[in-house]
């Protein structure tokens, strides 16, 4: 049962048996990336990925890779908004406005930015947002945002106006969204290489108003050129459709990279809606969520 092989093995049986190659992790050579550990498995080092916060607590490790952390700029359970307050989601910097198309899809008119309204606060608001109260579950808490088109725009024959007892025939889209940069200054130039994302929880509002007939909805993130009539820059839109949000609650992620043509202009993040012929178009949202990560 002498040592052989120079050391590197044991006599056994006749045989040298090469000795183990470890007891303990330590006994391993560090493998230079704090993402993969040694490991001693049965005598044998070897390496395995971890999951710890890495390049001085700025990243978290995954698969080996150390993956920067993202920076909130915006989170929002819509739990200490004031339930009946006016400018509970205004006095929160979201934004509304709302543009009229014709049936062709041929655009007419924009209402302008305003802060957005809390309906519930005043039951004459009848358009674009509001709090309530009872839809979430554990995830969600008691109150939540519900996001509906504009029912108080237009004239007799446009948009969802029955004053002279015929619906209106035009499309009206209601926006209600966050401009994490406002103007003049828009999109710093030090957010050229990253990656901004919208996660948010939906679902569909059990009610009467729920969303139904032809009306769509999305959720969206947007470049916008206020030097070409804020129209959106190339590549500089990403949505993901909620016009069939189910009837139980569900998390959903949309990403768009800021390119360098992004400096300086407007980011929006939020939802819409396209409604005509007055059709219900409430959804129900929560836990929105908007950060940045540098671009893969």
């Amino acid at each position: 049962t002498d040592p052989c092989d120079g050391g590197n093995g044991t006599c056994s049986a006749g045989e040298c048996v090469p000795n183990p190659e470890c007891a303990v992790d330590a006994d391993c050579p560090d493998t230079g990336n704090e993402c993969i550990d040694a490991v001693c498995n049965a005598g044998t080092c070897e390496t395995s990925n971890n999951t710890d916060p890495c390049d001085g607590g700025a990243g978290t490790c995954n698969a080996g890779v150390c993956e920067p952390n993202a920076e909130v700029v915006y989170n929002q359970n819509f739990e200490s908004l004031v339930f009946d307050a006016s400018d509970a989601l205004s006095g929160d910097g979201w934004l509304a406005s709302g543009n009229l198309f014709r049936g062709n899809g041929d655009f007419v008119g924009n209402f302008g930015v305003f802060g957005a309204p809390n309906a519930t606060s005043n039951p004459g608001v009848i358009f674009y947002s509001g709090i309530i109260q009872g839809q979430g579950g554990p995830a969600q808490g008691n109150q939540q945002l519900i996001v509906f088109n504009d029912y108080n725009c237009c004239g007799t024959s446009e948009g969802h106006k029955d004053t002279d007892g015929t619906d209106g025939f035009d499309k009206v889209e209601a926006l209600v969204f966050r401009e994490p940069f406002p103007l003049p200054a828009g999109i710093p130039a030090d957010r050229v290489g990253q990656t901004v994302t919208f996660f948010f929880e939906g679902k569909k509002d059990p009610g009467e108003f729920g969303l139904g007939g032809n009306t769509t909805a999305q959720a969206f993130i947007k470049v916008l050129d206020q030097n070409a009539g804020f129209q959106p820059i190339p590549g500089g839109v990403a949505t993901v459709d909620t016009t069939s949000l189910p009837d139980d609650w569900d998390g959903f992620s949309i990403s768009l990279d800021i390119t360098a043509a992004a400096a300086g202009k407007l980011l929006q993040v939020g939802f819409q809606t396209l409604a005509e012929q007055g059709e219900p178009s409430t959804n129900i949202y929560d836990n929105t969520i908007i950060t940045f990560t540098p671009t893969p």
